[in-house]
């Protein structure tokens, strides 16, 4: 259910919300619905900075964020005692104009969705990634990590989204919203009825970035100085 809180008041539109939650049907498996990009470009932008980043597209819901803990060989007498797990990846794909860009400061917003008793509890996390000496190129990656320990206790995402920021402003915001998730439309992870829900916990310190991982070697020529 999308909720639409134009012909309500705060009070009434916080209730709905409220309530939406603690019905909402689950969203059939790996279904996704893809939301436009709402970028946050003020007039006052020069042009040039407002094309310095675009996103491609942002990938980890569903399967597709499901990424198993990588196996490193080394000399050791001691076998490990669990079996890798599975993290949840969110992967931005994006692109740049300039030929060089100091600093791109990513936002990350993932939300997730769990049961305790029958009731629906949910978790938004946060994270701040900052990169440095990006270089003009059509195929850029970012990427946020939650732990498998972390997705058994908070769930899985049913919403994520990132904005780019380059000088200072957002000039390129995109999101991913399971279908059935019940997230209002527009920029859900800023919207009231979603942050100061007593439903929904806000949760710091478990968004990873990759140099927080044992990813942060692997591949590592794909991916941008993390500062």
């Amino acid at each position: 259910m999308i909720i639409n809180t134009s012909s309500f008041d705060c009070r009434s539109a916080a209730l709905l919300f409220a309530a939406s939650l603690s019905f909402v049907a689950l969203p059939a498996a790996g279904q996704v619905v893809r939301r436009p990009a709402v970028g946050r470009n003020p007039a006052a932008v020069a042009q040039a900075d407002r094309d310095a980043a675009r996103i491609r597209k942002i990938t980890g819901l569903g399967s597709r964020g499901k990424i198993r803990t990588p196996e490193f060989r080394v000399s050791s007498t001691r076998a490990s005692v669990n079996p890798p797990g599975h993290w949840i990846q969110i992967t931005t794909e994006y692109a740049t104009k300039p030929e060089w860009i100091d600093e791109l400061v990513f936002q990350y917003y993932v939300i997730t969705e769990t049961r305790d008793a029958g009731k629906k509890l949910y978790s938004l996390f946060r994270a701040t990634v900052r990169y440095g000496d990006v270089e003009r190129g059509t195929r850029h990656f970012s990427t946020v990590f939650l732990k498998p320990n972390t997705v058994k206790r908070f769930g899985e995402p049913i919403g994520m989204a990132v904005e780019i920021s380059y000088k200072g402003n957002v000039v390129a915001t995109d999101s991913d919203v399971k279908a059935g998730a019940g997230l209002p439309d527009g920029e859900w992870w800023k919207n009231p009825h979603v942050t100061d829900s007593d439903a929904v916990k806000t949760r710091s310190g478990y968004l990873l970035n990759r140099s927080e991982t044992p990813f942060a070697l692997i591949d590592i020529d794909d991916y941008e100085t993390i500062r």
